[in-house]
């Protein structure tokens, strides 16, 4: 499985383009390996470095690279993941909520 498609590629918007929608920033990809998820919300195509929301010991905002993603092996692509604000993502809802308190 490819864990980028020129498809992909092509719809992902520029890095750090979405930072003022905060939880209404699309989450274009996601990718998960063993209790780890990482959410992408935009891409640098030089560097093939990844701005989204990564799920490990904590959540948080964080860069990744998807050299970093494929050196595993093991790291998947969902592939029926469609796009979709980060608000709108069921494991996302208490850290968007914590990070962009409404109150």
């Amino acid at each position: 499985m490819k864990m980028m498609t020129k498809a992909l590629e092509k719809t992902l918007p520029l890095y750090h383009s979405q930072d003022w929608l905060k939880g209404d920033a699309i989450c274009y990809a996601h990718y998960f390996y063993w209790g780890r998820d990482w959410y992408v919300l935009e891409y640098d195509k030089v560097p093939k470095i990844f701005f989204g929301i990564v799920i490990w010991h904590d959540t948080e905002y964080w860069d990744f690279g998807l050299a970093e993603l494929e050196s595993t092996g093991k790291v998947e692509r969902d592939l029926y993941w469609t796009p979709k604000k980060v608000c709108e993502i069921d494991k996302l809802k208490n850290f968007i909520e914590w990070i962009y308190p409404t109150d």
